[in-house]
């Protein structure tokens, strides 16, 4: 499998086995336009496909995504908005692609593969371009109401403060 973050930053990509070892790893300057991203996208999972036997791609999106994980709503530090990120990379790489908010995605190997192991419960605080966490309860990944649960980054902690990404004023990641 091939897992990519996609962060604001950069894009990691990585052929992980099925017992969460990495194996190899690109990486590339996050794109500003649509367009362009999924052509990165395309490019690393291209090249990582011509070294290794790939059966699926999972992305980590660094942003709003619909519960049932297939439209990308909002992505402060990406171009994506309203996007149906895993049928359209489904539809240009010809393997199945699935979509997960990038701190859920973090949350779900620490639990299954890293410090969290040996817990049922965990919460994993992702600091980077933007702030975000992922919650596990009872071994499932909490989402909340709208799916957007932990968006911490974007919780107002300066009433009137400075503009963020997202359109608020104030943000914890401002």
């Amino acid at each position: 499998t091939i897992g990519i973050d996609i962060g604001g930053t950069s894009v990691r990509a990585s052929v992980v086995d099925d017992h969460g070892a990495m194996l190899d790893t690109l990486r590339a300057a996050t794109p500003p336009t649509a367009e362009a991203l999924e052509h990165c996208l395309e490019r690393l999972v291209g090249e990582l496909a011509s070294r290794w036997a790939i059966g699926a791609v999972g992305l980590a999106i660094a942003g709003f995504i619909t519960p049932d994980r297939q439209v990308v709503r909002f992505a402060p530090h990406l171009p994506w908005r309203e996007a149906h990120v895993p049928a359209d990379m489904t539809r240009r790489l010809g393997i199945p692609v699935f979509a997960e908010h990038d701190a859920n995605a973090a949350a779900v190997a620490e639990y299954r593969f890293g410090a969290a192991a040996r817990g049922r419960n965990s919460l994993v605080l992702a600091i980077g371009t933007g702030i975000g966490a992922g919650l596990i309860l009872d071994g499932q990944i909490y989402r909340g109401s709208f799916g957007v649960a932990l968006e911490l980054g974007h919780l107002t902690v300066v009433p009137d403060g400075r503009q963020c990404s997202c359109g608020k004023r104030g943000c914890w990641e401002r």
